[in-house]
């Protein structure tokens, strides 16, 4: 209770109040009425942060994407198939037709070849692509010219490339053994033709594969195996093992004699080679095409390939999935940019902040390991906590912005305790500035219940200010002699953080000597600071990227976690600094980020097998690309798996909130999917599900 005098009412005795005042209309009436102003602005408050809601809730513009080519043939081209009755035999083309390669061009293939070239035998991948590319062109030319051949082979072309770089046969076969693994890795079933001929198959209509291709039909054959296409007993007619060309028809008179008809029907994608030539020899064709919108990028499509390759999932558990498929893709291309970015800046080291560095780091070790060191690499403990209050001096209105930021179920009490000052001692100045119990909470995930309480919280601090002064001295000092001691500001350094707004970096900065301010590398930084940071995944204007990112925030701060919690500040003991921890971190996170961490770097060492120095390209594409299809199209499993993690952790309190309300994880569908439209770090989501 209060003491007398002091004008507050507590509720229940509100309670007994108004029940005495109800005993009869007239007297509610009456009771009621010198609370109608109060009321209606209450009301008039509600209706505001409903309306604030709303606007949160209009979904952006989006279109959820789909796999690097679409799996589906044209509508019409699908229906002439369809209409194919009991056709008298098959003749299917391979590639563009049956498989779908996730590159622009098939030079592409011969670029990544040159990776590994370069990293065995020290010729440029550049030198060897446009020698791949000359080679194959020239022999075709002269077999043409001396009538003896109208295609070159996959084995001739790699003898001459053996003979003009004076490798020995056994870099040779490995570099052409490379070629075929990549051809695999790249391409990806057409599922409506693969029905069609597995079910031609079976009703024993005789086929052939016959494709304008260098490669044997051996290769070819394991190609079409492997995506599950029938091909054990059903030639395979390649114009580099035949000799003959669809170009001038004589490949197709092979196909009619290996049939045994001339009554066959060949499908394939070109309208001259597949259509027109055939049909002018008398054999029936028809064209169809596959949709193959492909990422822009070669690293996009390296990401894309890497992380739905058949099989590789197979027998992981859901948190090494979620590792391999999406965390994956995101750590790599960060890792990589950093990578680049050292490279190009000459960075002598790279400081990794905690905890949105702890898988980055990871990665980019190994990436050093295999492509090459190009910088020391640190990991810097730190947090808005101890970095915010760290390196504040004069406090001026960023600062308080900092310090009275509303946090998701931000109470009273918590306030005053990230700041240092115990809530229970200064209990006179809340009540005095109308705050209330220390226990009381202040904020939903939107910020303050009542708007007044952030002037009230700042007159509060105000009056305890000289304590603050004394736990901010003692944590700038802390800070101060830590990124000394980590070298941060010596020569050149480059820092990595994922961040909304960039505080890190403005922390950073204010406490470097002279100009000794190292770069700052960002995941996420809407806009860039000046031109000592750089941002990677952002283009700093109100872009549909944007609203990706701003849509994800919550799954990024967990994608780029880490199984330790927040850093309170560092202490040094016995000459070694030691991180001084919040509160420990719910064990359903820890697994999930230990069974992450599994699949992050199995995806690591998969890449890494593949690319042997830094590829072209970025690989945003495909990385937004992974976030639309998580926060846009997440499956059923996902969601139960993604709604009891916890949502990040409000600077200076230790509540956490769900990913997903509890009742995500209802059985049915659409429970589900209200759960995680509604869900309050997801805004516009409830509009975009069908």
């Amino acid at each position: 209770m209060t003491g007398e005098g002091s004008g507050v009412v507590h509720e229940s005795d509100r309670r007994e109040l108004f029940l005495e005042a109800c005993r009869s209309p007239e007297a509610a009436r009456n009771f009621l009425k010198p609370h109608v102003r109060q009321l209606a602005e209450r009301v008039g408050q509600l209706r505001a942060r409903w309306t604030a809601l709303n606007e949160a809730n209009t979904p952006f513009t989006v279109v959820v994407p789909e796999p690097a080519f679409k799996m589906v043939c044209r509508e019409e081209d699908l229906d002439a198939l369809s209409n194919l009755i009991n056709p008298e035999a098959v003749s299917l083309d391979v590639f563009d037709t049956c498989l779908n390669r996730l590159l622009a061009s098939p030079l592409d293939v011969f670029q990544m070849v040159g990776y590994a070239v370069e990293a065995k035998t020290g010729l440029s991948a550049g030198t060897f692509a446009s020698a791949r590319v000359e080679v194959e062109n020239t022999l075709r030319a002269e077999g043409l010219a001396n009538g003896t051949r109208e295609d070159t082979s996959f084995s001739d072309i790699y003898q001459q490339l053996e003979t003009r770089f004076q490798w020995n046969e056994k870099t040779n076969e490995a570099i052409s053994a490379f070629e075929l693994s990549l051809e695999q890795l790249f391409l990806r079933p057409v599922p409506e033709i693969r029905e069609l001929a597995n079910k031609w198959e079976r009703e024993g209509i005789p086929m052939a594969y016959t494709s304008e291709m260098y490669l044997p039909g051996a290769a070819l054959r394991k190609l079409l195996k492997a995506a599950g296409f029938p091909a054990a007993d059903i030639p395979v007619l390649t114009s580099g093992e035949t000799g003959l060309s669809k170009g001038t028809g004589n490949l197709y008179d092979c196909t009619a004699r290996e049939l045994g008809t001339e009554g066959f029907v060949h499908i394939g994608d070109n309208p001259e080679t597949d259509g027109r030539i055939p049909s002018a020899k008398g054999f029936s064709s028809l064209v169809v095409k596959t949709a193959k919108s492909v990422y822009p990028d070669l690293f996009s499509n390296i990401l894309y390939a890497i992380g739905s390759e058949p099989g590789v999932t197979k027998g992981m558990s859901f948190w090494q999935r979620f590792g391999y498929e999406v965390a994956g893709p995101l750590h790599f291309a960060f890792a990589t940019h950093l990578y680049k970015k050292c490279r190009s800046l000459g960075s002598e080291r790279i400081h990794f902040l905690s905890r949105d560095g702890w898988f980055p780091r990871k990665v980019f070790q190994r990436i050093q390991s295999a492509w090459g060191a190009v910088a020391e690499d640190h990991y810097l403990y730190a947090s808005r906590e101890f970095l915010g209050l760290g390196s504040m001096t004069d406090i001026d209105g960023e600062d308080w912005e900092f310090i009275l930021k509303a946090s998701p179920l931000l109470e009273l009490r918590d306030v005053f305790e990230r700041i240092g000052i115990p809530a229970q001692e200064h209990v006179p100045v809340c009540d005095k500035m109308g705050l209330g119990d220390p226990d009381r909470r202040l904020c939903h995930h939107c910020g303050y219940l009542d708007p007044q309480d952030h002037g009230r919280l700042y007159h509060a601090i105000c009056q305890c200010i000289e304590p603050f002064h004394l736990h901010r001295h003692h944590v700038a000092t802390r800070l101060r002699e830590y990124l000394h001691d980590t070298g941060i500001y010596d020569g050149r350094s480059l820092f990595a953080d994922i961040g909304w707004g960039g505080s890190s970096f403005r922390a950073i900065r204010k406490l470097a000597p002279g100009d000794k301010t190292p770069h700052g590398a960002y995941f996420a930084l809407f806009g860039e600071l000046d031109p000592e940071t750089s941002a990677w995944f952002t283009d700093g204007g109100k872009s549909q990227r944007e609203a990706i990112l701003m849509g994800s925030i919550a799954l990024m701060e967990f994608l780029f976690g880490s199984p330790e919690p927040t850093v309170r500040y560092m202490d040094k003991g016995r000459g070694e600094w030691l991180p001084v921890f919040r509160d420990s971190l719910p064990l359903y996170d820890v697994e999930a980020w230990t069974g992450m961490e599994s699949g992050v770097l199995k995806f690591t060492n998969r890449i890494l097998e593949i690319l042997h120095r830094a590829p072209d390209g970025d690989g945003l594409a495909r990385v937004e690309d992974v976030l639309r299809i998580c926060i846009f199209k997440p499956d059923k499993e996902a969601l139960q798996m993604l709604g009891p993690l916890s949502h990040g952790e409000g600077w200076g309190t230790g509540h956490r909130l769900r990913m997903l309300p509890a009742f995500a994880n209802h059985p049915e569908k659409a429970t589900l999917h209200e759960a995680y439209a509604y869900c309050p770090w997801k805004p516009g989501l409830s509009r975009l599900w069908g």
